[in-house]
């Protein structure tokens, strides 16, 4: 679960990490008085939204004089933000957040994620923070430090982080600080990321976190009711709240091509073979290794209330589903559509003949294969037809 800048930011201070001064505006009424606050010269505008990128897609203004603000803030609440992550259609900006500007000396880019091939938690560290972190030049100078979650950040690698990045001894302490209460919010909050881009040394030589991100483990939301509290449907889509009801694995891509497939690993295999064949997936959709009937139709049903979908590629390996229940899952929601999109089917396994049956004596349009590429290359070719149609 993301949450947003501003709320990040809370959850800093919570921590003893200093971040900007700064106030949120929702309304209209409330920029003059938020901007006349401000005690410093220039002030720094921001989009608040689910997505990175927004410095470049002009989701963050510097401005130097009230009315300059007040134009920024108006320009941005109530609009759409577009940036390399949000898609085409953009994140609905329902608040701006305005924090005092900093004299920034020096920008580090900081942040703890989820290691699953090492079994720790990483800790990465570069002096190139700042919009440009994920330019290929800069990939290089990216430090990784695995923190074993039994041992925890001790003082050991914080000083070790600070001896690789050559810091000043004086700045030493306030790195330390910083890393292990960093770990604590990481650890206590059940995070999957937090990420501070940049976090800076002021002129006057205080440490800031000027940007932060972070995402929790949907898992265990349950024993965060606080967090709960801080999601915001209204930066996901009608796809991506249906999933989260339905309790289904899912993620907005920006193809047209919607996948329900069982199994992680084989979802990505899908899409794989959907990009080779000239296509573009839709969607990451996981029904699970387990699907049912319910599931199955749940997950249709969300690939059908996306407009962007041009057509339906499902790719079942019955091992311990069987493929009669999955058909009986595409049967149930194909008789509420109205949409009329390609619908190309692969089913593998236990019961697959019954299945294959039972699904061509409900609809004769539907079209079946018998492995993934030939799936892939049949619903491009038949999106393609439509399209020239």
């Amino acid at each position: 679960m993301l949450i947003h800048e501003y709320q990040a930011k809370q959850k800093l201070q919570e921590y003893k990490i200093p971040v900007p001064k700064g106030a949120l505006i929702t309304r209209d009424e409330e920029i003059i008085q938020v901007l006349r606050k401000t005690e410093t010269p220039v002030a720094v505008i921001k989009a608040q939204v689910h997505a990175g990128g927004r410095g470049k897609a002009g989701g963050v203004v510097v401005v130097e004089s009230l009315l300059d603000g007040i134009t920024a803030v108006r320009r941005l609440l109530g609009s759409k933000l577009v940036t390399n992550q949000t898609g085409a259609e953009g994140k609905p900006i329902d608040a701006v957040l305005v924090e005092e500007g900093v004299n920034i000396d020096q920008e580090y880019y900081l942040a703890l994620t989820i290691n699953r091939s090492s079994q720790c938690i990483s800790l990465l560290v570069s002096t190139a923070g700042g919009m440009n972190i994920e330019a290929k030049e800069h990939a290089g100078s990216i430090k990784q430090y695995d923190i074993d979650p039994q041992v925890g950040m001790r003082d050991f690698v914080a000083i070790r982080v600070c001896q690789d990045l050559m810091l000043a001894r004086k700045d030493w302490p306030a790195w330390i600080a910083t890393l292990q209460n960093l770990y604590r919010c990481f650890t206590e909050n059940d995070a999957l990321l937090i990420e501070i881009n940049p976090f800076i040394r002021s002129k006057e030589g205080e440490w800031i976190a000027l940007d932060a991100k972070m995402d929790f483990d949907d898992n265990a939301l349950y024993r965060h009711p606080e967090l709960v509290l801080l999601q915001d449907d209204r930066q996901q889509t009608v796809s991506e709240l249906l999933a989260a009801h339905y309790d289904l694995s899912y993620v907005s891509l920006d193809g047209t091509i919607g996948c329900l497939v069982n199994g992680a690993g084989l979802a990505m295999a899908t899409m794989d073979a959907i990009k080779e064949a000239g296509g573009e997936p839709a969607n990451f959709l996981d029904v699970g290794g387990s699907a049912t009937t319910i599931s199955v139709a749940n997950g249709l049903d969300i690939l059908y209330h996306d407009s962007r979908v041009e057509g339906v590629f499902i790719n079942v390996f019955g091992g311990i589903v069987r493929c009669d229940i999955v058909a009986e899952g595409i049967i149930r929601a194909l008789q509420k559509q109205r949409k009329d999109l390609p619908v190309v089917i692969r089913l593998e396994g236990n019961m697959k003949e019954e299945a294959i049956e039972a699904l061509t004596a409900f609809s004769p349009n539907l079209e079946f294969v018998d492995n993934l590429e030939n799936g892939a290359a049949l619903i491009v070719q038949r999106i393609n037809e439509r399209k020239m149609a």
